[in-house]
């Protein structure tokens, strides 16, 4: 579990820090790491990838909340894939579905197993 975790939050990693370095006012068109505060992006990832780190120490021990941020990280991935476009010039729209679908189904499984673990512990006392 804790391997697909940190799988799936350096993937979170990568989708959140553009956004939010460019709400911060960084520009689409250079690359983030090429622009004046670019430190600040190193900064950012590394601050992101230490929660990461954490979150996978507390999936060992079988805290609760971080089985939550498990499952947001699990929905917000499902809806971003489900939801970006399907063209490539290299892949067919079906062959995109199935890769996609084999990157997700290890996270889903995982989100699944974790919460039926749950229920199990909680209709034994």
């Amino acid at each position: 579990m804790a391997v697909v975790f940190l799988f799936t939050g350096l993937l979170c990693i990568g989708e959140f820090l553009p956004m939010i370095c460019y709400q911060f006012g960084f520009e689409r068109d250079r690359g983030l790491l090429f622009q004046a505060g670019g430190l600040w992006v190193i900064v950012g990832g590394l601050v992101l990838f230490w929660a990461i780190c954490y979150g996978v120490v507390a999936l060992i021990r079988s805290r609760r909340s971080v089985q939550y941020v498990f499952l947001a990280m699990t929905l917000f991935l499902t809806f971003r894939f489900l939801t970006e476009p399907d063209h490539s010039f290299r892949y067919s729209q079906g062959e995109i579905l199935v890769r996609r679908a084999l990157l997700l189904a290890p996270i889903i499984l995982s989100c699944v197993y974790l919460f039926r673990v749950h229920l199990i512990r909680k209709r034994q006392g």
